[in-house]
């Protein structure tokens, strides 16, 4: 239940070396200037267009999904027989599969995932349920020196800090491949492009007279 046990992420204290504390990556950051690719990044459209990287996307989602999810408590370990149903079916409308398999994706294309609660218990306030949010209409407000997230926006509306309606805010290992590998990306996608229009209309191998 640790996943869950939680409704708001928590924020680092701003440091020198934080220019966003654990913030979605903005890709005109100096971690990109460090690197020299400042402003490549690809679309998810992008991605899923290059048969490998959708094949990929698709054995790392459906592996993550298909993983039992055992819970313990925090106490002694035991073994919860009957969890929550909100870790089988984080969202009642949906497969508890569908959810994890399109958190996986957001943790791989972008360093980070987004839940948006929808029910709270009302004796312990963790979480009943909670939906799945598409990183892209998630979008956050930092304080005037950028190192810390003052609030969180879903279609440019902001969110509660707590409680019903805040988002909980998952975290990858890095920036998200769109970011960190969108120059080879939108070279992949180029190519099918370009086979593509090849297949159309075929350059003649051959000159008549």
């Amino acid at each position: 239940m640790g996943l869950f046990s939680r409704t708001i992420t928590t924020i680092l204290p701003p440091t020198s070396d934080i220019e966003a504390s654990l913030a979605p990556v903005n890709v005109t950051s100096s971690l990109y200037n460090i690197y020299g690719v400042a402003g490549i990044t690809a679309s998810r459209v992008e991605f899923m267009s290059v048969p490998t990287c959708a094949r990929a996307r698709n054995i790392i989602a459906s592996s993550v999904s298909s993983i039992p999810l055992k819970v313990r408590t925090k106490q002694d370990g035991a073994r919860v027989e009957s969890p929550p149903k909100v870790i089988n079916q984080p969202d009642p409308r949906v497969p508890g599969s569908a959810t994890y398999a399109w958190l996986a994706e957001d943790l791989l294309l972008y360093g980070y995932g987004y839940m948006r609660i929808l029910e709270i218990y009302a004796d312990t306030y963790r979480i009943r349920s909670a939906e799945r949010i598409d990183p892209t209409r998630v979008t956050i407000k930092t304080n005037a020196q950028g190192t810390e997230i003052d609030y969180y926006c879903v279609d440019q509306m902001p969110v509660p800090y707590e409680g019903v309606g805040s988002l909980a805010v998952f975290y990858g290992n890095d920036e998200g491949i769109l970011n960190r590998a969108g120059r080879t990306i939108k070279a992949g996608a180029e190519l099918e492009r370009a086979a593509t229009m090849y297949a159309r209309e075929p350059v003649p191998t051959m000159v008549l007279k």
